[in-house]
């Protein structure tokens, strides 16, 4: 693989994850034409990179970590207001 190809990897791997849309490793290598390994190797890389890049299993995709908490605002309000 070359440089392009992983830069255009790495480029879709976080706007799909933006959009919480990337799909397991394997969804994600079928896609891409490379093997899970490469796509894990690569998903290593944007992390340290310094990306949150976590795995979210109830949604099957890798997303950006800040925008779990921006996505569910209304978890907050519902502890803030269990709590007092």
């Amino acid at each position: 693989m070359d440089k392009i190809q992983k830069y255009f990897i790495k480029s879709r791997i976080l706007n799909l994850a933006r959009l919480r849309a990337t799909g397991t490793p394997a969804e994600m290598a079928y896609r891409f034409g490379t093997s899970c390994r490469t796509v894990k190797r690569i998903v290593n890389e944007i992390r340290a990179e310094g990306y949150p890049l976590v795995f979210d299993n109830c949604s099957s995709s890798y997303i950006l970590k800040e925008s779990v908490l921006a996505a569910k605002p209304e978890i907050d309000c519902i502890v803030s207001s269990y709590d007092d």
